[in-house]
């Protein structure tokens, strides 16, 4: 099965876009967690659920600086 990404964490600017296109700002708090080094976002995902902007089995992917 493959994955499907429903919402794209942008480390530059701290913001979520989600799939229908909405963006929200996340907290700095959650957003440090995510680093260049260690692209892991289950924390942004896990905050994004809990206010319900995605659902659980989505999948948050971080876009990369060019």
């Amino acid at each position: 099965m493959n994955a499907v990404v429903h919402a794209i964490f942008c480390r530059k600017s701290n913001e979520l876009m989600i799939d229908s296109g909405r963006i929200f700002k996340v907290p700095p708090q959650v957003a440090r967690t995510v680093s260049a080094d260690a692209p892991d976002t289950q924390f942004v995902k896990s905050w994004a659920v809990i206010f319900g902007l995605i659902p659980a089995h989505a999948q948050v992917t971080v876009l990369q600086s060019a």
